[in-house]
C-alpha cells in the first residue's frame, strides 16, 4: 500500500491557522481540504482501492472518485453521518464510522492510504 503524504507546505499552513474543523466550515477551510484531496486525486489510478483515514465531514471525497473503491473512515459517528449524506449517489465511495486502530479489512486490500493529521 502506498501512503499519499500531503506536502509539508500545506500541513504547515494549516498548523499556523489552527484547527477549526467542525460542522461549520469557512470558505478557506473548505479550500484547504479541497487542496488536500486534489493532491491525492492526482496520484490515484482507476483500479486503486483507497483508504481515507480521518475523513471528517467527507468534503472532497468526490475528488477521489476516479478510484475503483474509496473507503473513508472516521471515529466520529456525527461526522461519518454527514460524510455519508454528502457523498450519497457515489457508489464507489463508502463511509464508515471506525477506529483506525481497529481496521477490519484483509491484508493488502488497499492500494493507497490517505490520512490527515492523525
Amino acid at each position: 500500500m502506498t501512503e499519499i503524504v500531503v506536502p509539508r507546505q500545506i500541513q504547515e499552513a494549516v498548523k499556523r491557522r489552527g484547527s477549526t474543523l467542525g460542522f461549520v466550515l469557512t470558505r478557506a477551510e473548505c479550500e484547504w481540504i479541497g487542496n488536500r484531496y486534489e493532491f491525492i486525486a492526482e496520484r490515484i489510478n482507476p483500479k486503486d482501492k483507497v483508504l481515507d483515514i480521518g475523513c471528517g465531514l467527507g468534503i472532497g471525497l468526490k475528488k477521489l472518485g476516479l478510484a475503483e473503491t474509496v473507503v473513508a473512515i472516521d471515529i466520529s459517528p456525527e461526522r461519518t453521518s454527514e460524510a455519508s449524506l454528502r457523498n450519497k449517489g457515489f457508489p464507489n465511495i463508502h463511509v464508515s464510522q471506525m477506529d483506525a486502530t481497529e481496521l477490519n479489512f484483509p491484508d493488502n486490500f488497499f492500494d493507497k492510504l490517505s490520512r490527515w493529521r492523525l
